[in-house]
C-alpha cells in the first residue's frame, strides 16, 4: 500500500515501488519488467536510500536476471547472476536459477556445478531435485545407469514435494519409468526410503561416479566459477 501511494504521488525512487511494478510486469510477461527490476535493484543499493526501504538484494538480483532471461537477453541475465553471487555468494535462489538457465543454454557442466552447490544448501528442495533429475535424464540419452540415477532423483523430489502430489514431478517419474525396460526398483538399495530421504548421500553414491562428477566435500557452497572475477563471456 505504501508503494502504491508513492506511485500515485509520482515518487518512483522507492525500491518497493519499482519492485511491485516489476513483479506485476513479470507476471504479465511484459518486457518492461527488466527495466523496473533494474530500478528496484539500483535504488536498493543507492547510498541515499534508507536501509529500511531497501529490498532484499538476493530477491532483487534474482528478479532482474529472470526478467532479462525472459526477454531473451541471456548474456545480461548471466552477468546479473554473476554480480549477484559475488555480492551474496551463498544465495540458494541465485545459484539454483542460474543452474536452470545454464542447463537451458546447453552448458551442462556449468549447470551441474551450480546444481551441486544448490543441493548442498537445500538438499530437500523438490524443485531442485526434479530439475537436476531432468538434466541427468537429458544427458543420459539411452544410458540405463544414468537414467536410473535420474529416476532416483525424481523419486526423492516426489518425497519432498508438498503432500507428495507435485504433478510435474510425478509425470517426470512415470514418463521415465515408461522409457526404461522392466526394472524392479524394490530390489535396488538406491530406491530405499532411507536413501531417498538423504538426497546428498543418494547423489554421491548413485550418481556421482556414473556421470563423472561429485559434490564438493567442503562446506564452501559457492559455485567454483564465482570464486574469481568471471564475466558472462566465460559461459558462451
Amino acid at each position: 500500500n505504501t508503494a502504491l501511494e508513492h506511485a500515485r504521488n509520482g515518487q518512483y525512487d522507492l525500491p518497493l515501488t519499482y519492485w511491485i511494478q516489476a513483479t506485476i510486469a513479470f507476471d504479465q510477461k511484459d518486457p518492461d519488467a527488466a527495466n523496473f527490476a533494474w530500478q528496484a535493484l539500483f535504488w536498493s543499493m543507492h547510498p541515499k536510500t534508507d536501509p529500511a526501504e531497501a529490498l532484499n538484494l538476493d530477491a532483487a538480483f534474482n528478479l532482474l536476471a529472470l526478467a532479462q532471461s525472459a526477454n531473451g537477453n541471456h548474456s545480461a541475465a548471466l552477468e546479473t547472476f554473476l554480480t549477484g553471487l559475488h555480492t551474496i555468494p551463498n544465495s540458494y535462489d541465485l545459484i539454483a536459477n542460474l543452474a536452470a538457465l545454464l542447463a537451458d543454454l546447453g552448458l551442462t557442466c556449468r549447470a551441474l556445478d551450480c546444481y551441486h552447490r544448490a543441493l548442498r544448501l537445500q538438499p530437500q528442495s523438490s524443485e531442485l531435485l526434479s530439475n537436476l533429475g531432468f538434466l541427468v535424464e537429458r544427458m543420459a540419452e539411452n544410458d540405463q545407469e544414468q537414467l536410473l540415477c535420474a529416476l532416483a532423483l525424481y523419486r526423492a523430489a516426489n518425497i519432498f514435494s508438498p503432500q507428495n502430489v507435485h504433478p510435474q514431478i510425478v509425470a517426470n517419474y512415470r514418463n521415465l519409468r515408461a522409457r526404461l525396460p522392466p526394472y524392479n526398483t524394490a530390489d535396488d538399495p538406491f530406491f530405499s526410503d532411507a536413501d531417498a530421504h538423504d538426497p546428498i548421500l543418494l547423489y554421491r553414491r548413485r550418481c556421482s561416479q556414473i556421470i563423472h562428477t561429485d559434490l564438493d566435500e567442503s562446506e564452501d557452497t559457492t559455485c567454483s566459477c564465482f570464486k574469481s572475477n568471471v564475466s558472462a563471456d566465460t559461459f558462451v
